[in-house]
């Protein structure tokens, strides 16, 4: 999820500080519960992070399944963000009102 930060500053920022405690957490939850499902494989491969992240589900544990559960995720995480995300564009906008209606 750290690409979904490029121009959304996380520092000093609690509302969106809040979700990327809680994503990751559930991540690794719903993983662990797969794995232990047997709803993907389990992952035996440590592979450089720089690898996309497509590529590295599947060859983690060279298992297809893994590929569609980590879509799954990231669009659980998209869901956990999004309430977030609005409250923090709403503060922003209400920022910029209040600075254009003092000019």
């Amino acid at each position: 999820m750290n690409r979904l930060f490029f121009g959304t500053p996380i520092c000093f920022n609690p509302i969106l500080g809040i979700p990327f405690l809680i994503a990751p957490i559930v991540n690794v939850i719903l993983t662990y519960v797969a794995q232990n499902l047997h709803w993907i494989g389990m992952g035996y491969i440590v592979d450089p992070s720089f690898t996309p992240f497509f590529f590295q589900a599947y060859i983690s544990s060279m298992d297809w399944r893994n590929i569609v559960f980590e879509c799954l995720l990231i669009v659980i995480g998209i869901f956990i963000y999004l309430p977030f995300f609005k409250v923090a564009e709403k503060n922003e906008l209400a920022k910029q009102n209040v600075k254009v209606s003092e000019n």
